[in-house]
């Protein structure tokens, strides 16, 4: 069978366990042990309170990493500010804590731990930057990462991989943004399409660390699941700057295991810029006098050498005088490297605005009127809202910016310094990092204020309960779950969150739910639509929602409440919904063995004495999870089987 860089790392990573059934007959998926998993302090808040629910004394994974992410996390006043309790419990279960103040989380793992030939698991947090290192990464939710934790496979389906072939080099001026641009542009509308990136070519040579980090930290936003580069001396002297030489090892990539290619001149590109998470939108920088700027700001996505060609670029030069630079520094080992030698002295001098606490100490201020800013190493999360129209653009770009107050392409500013491509040496405290605990005696770590993980209930005969709900098309899911700066404090506490469920819908959905001890949902056209909340599947599931049905689905939202413990059902004509109210007695007699593959379910309206179809999407391994009662329960049971 073919290879190629992402299918070969996947073989290399198949669990031992030959007795898995596929997901179906005939399914080429992969059943994989995964050795490193990342997930931020935000994510802890589902994840650890999953292990303990789960009976976890230690993690099977051989590393994890929990970091600190203060954009997420509520102040310490907040009520349900649990870090110390969080911090003791992921150190007890034998993972690595990164100390607050030492940087994002996909900052630290690249900088500390990232490595050749690795498989990653990680939530909530786009740590896919670690394929400019050629570590793998698989995204996944907080409840998929816990059953990793506890030794489950990650189940992924066959992987399709988009060979991206790389020839000549960059022009000067025109760096790792720029490719992305193109690359969005020559794959918009449609993007990736969800396949894996393997980078190969002798292109490849040509690009520094910092554009490898930015194409593959950046592979998400034009449809990819993940972007991997072969490993080569530019990876080997990156890593040997960190003393992390032994980490090392070349993979060379073989363009054999492509299902598509995509083939790009580096000579080729010019500077571009585009809509800021909208990278399909990418176009050329003006050649002539283009648009003000108002703001420039670079993220916390650019690294060491980022920053110190940013200082060379701008000593003995003055900022113009009507555009604001501002520095949001990824990690403590970034902005200490780029300040050793007074560099970023430079920057300061001429009035650069330098935020060592990150994204969350600085919002940019409001004005009257709309203004235009760029941004290199930034994602739209890193901007508070403000009547700035943010471009993305590459880091020659900004500068350019910076320095012109406009638009303006970098080739006609004459920026002064040798290019730097890394620092020869960057070192960082092993105290930023705390290791996890030693051994013990297997006892389990203390829960002493976590709150509780929900787990649903297996389905072990029909299922009968109320009309709880029986809502209209477009149910969001912010109208399942509302969110903001009233609910995010209590974003682990599922019981705290349970009481807000459709509250805006129907203020007493969730006093009624848990006086009849559960029951059903039914909505119409795109139930969950708005984006990934994995809290709301659980708080239905801690209210005893047992099903809920749909006209149609967001299909994230279905699988999360699958893996939460609930059943996600269609109905077979749009028209059926009609025939339901609330306080409907309802029934699916069928359960649990007649929930198969492509069998639609029979629903019963006892109320109406009526009957009807409904279906669902599983597999036979979505059907295992829905059985055990969500995917907690079905981790207990593979650990129990091992």
């Amino acid at each position: 069978m073919a290879s190629g860089l992402t299918r070969t790392l996947l073989a290399a990573f198949q669990h031992p366990r030959r007795d898995l059934a596929p997901a179906s007959p005939d399914a080429g998926e992969h059943v994989l042990r995964v050795d490193h998993v990342v997930f931020a302090e935000a994510g802890a808040r589902l994840v650890l309170p999953a292990l303990l629910t789960l009976g976890v004394t230690r993690l099977e994974a051989p590393f994890a990493l929990m970091g600190t992410d203060p954009r997420r996390l509520p102040p310490s006043s907040s009520p349900s500010s649990l870090g110390a309790e969080m911090h003791d419990a992921a150190l007890g279960l034998g993972m690595h804590v990164s100390r607050p103040g030492s940087g994002r989380i996909e900052a630290v793992y690249v900088e500390r731990f990232a490595s050749p030939g690795r498989l990653a698991a990680a939530a909530g947090e786009p740590v896919a930057v670690a394929g400019a290192l050629g570590t793998l990464v698989l995204e996944c939710g907080e409840l998929e990462l816990a059953a990793v934790l506890a030794g489950a496979p990650r189940f992924l389906p066959e992987a399709l991989v988009l060979g991206i072939r790389l020839r000549g080099s960059p022009a000067p001026f025109v760096s790792g943004q720029d490719v992305a641009c193109e690359i969005a542009r020559r794959l918009a509308p449609r993007g990736a399409g969800g396949r894996f990136v393997d980078f190969s070519g002798p292109g490849v040579a040509s690009l520094t660390m910092a554009d490898r980090m930015i194409l593959a930290g950046t592979a998400s936003e034009w449809g990819a699941a993940a972007a991997l580069f072969p490993t080569d001396d530019v990876t080997r002297a990156w890593l040997r700057a960190r003393g992390r030489e032994s980490d090392w090892k070349k993979i060379e990539t073989d363009e054999t295991g492509e299902d598509a290619r995509l083939d790009i001149d580096l000579g080729a590109i010019e500077p571009q810029f585009a809509d800021l998470g909208r990278p399909e939108t990418a176009r050329h920088v003006p050649a002539g006098r283009g648009p003000e700027v108002r703001r420039v700001v670079i993220g916390p996505c650019a690294n060491a050498a980022d920053l110190l060609r940013l200082a060379q670029w701008v000593r003995g030069r003055e900022l113009h005088p009507g555009t604001a630079l501002t520095l949001l520094p990824g990690s403590r080992e970034r902005l200490e490297a780029a300040a050793h030698g007074g560099e970023l002295q430079h920057l300061t001098s001429q009035g650069a605005e330098i935020v060592s606490g990150g994204p969350s100490r600085w919002a940019p201020a409001a004005t009257g009127d709309y203004e235009n800013g760029l941004c290199y190493g930034v994602r739209p999360s890193d901007l508070e809202a403000s009547r700035t129209r943010w471009w993305a653009a590459s880091l020659e770009c900004c500068a350019a910016g910076a320095l012109t107050g406009r638009l303006t392409d970098p080739r006609t500013v004459v920026l002064a310094g040798a290019p730097v491509w890394e620092p020869e040496s960057v070192t960082g405290s092993e105290s930023w990092v705390l290791r996890p605990l030693a051994g013990g005696d297997g006892a389990p770590p203390s829960r002493s204020g976590l709150p509780v993980a929900p787990a649903g209930r297996p389905l072990a005969g029909p299922v009968r309960g109320v009309t709880l709900l029986a809502g209209g098309d477009g149910t969001s899911i912010d109208d399942v779950l509302p969110w903001g700066a009233r609910i995010a404090p209590f974003a682990g506490d599922i019981e705290a969150l349970r009481v807000h469920a459709f509250e805006a819908l129907d203020p007493g959905f969730a006093r009624r739910a848990l006086a009849h001890g559960g029951g059903f949902v039914l909505a119409g056209e795109g139930l969950g639509r708005g984006g990934s909340r994995e809290q709301a599947a659980l708080a239905l599931v801690a209210l005893g929602v047992r099903a809920a049905i749909a006209r149609s689905w967001d299909p994230v939202f279905r699988r999360q409440l699958r893996d939460a413990g609930a059943l996600a059902l269609s109905f077979g004509r749009a028209a059926d919904l009609e025939g339901f109210a609330a306080g409907d007695e309802l029934e699916l007699p069928t359960l649990p063995h007649g929930l198969e593959p492509g069998r639609p379910l029979v629903l019963r309206n006892l109320t109406r004495g009526t009957q009807f179809d409904v279906r669902h999407d599983l597999d036979a391994r979505g059907i295992a999870i829905a059985r055990a009662g969500g995917l907690l329960r079905f981790a207990a049971q593979y650990r129990a089987e091992s």
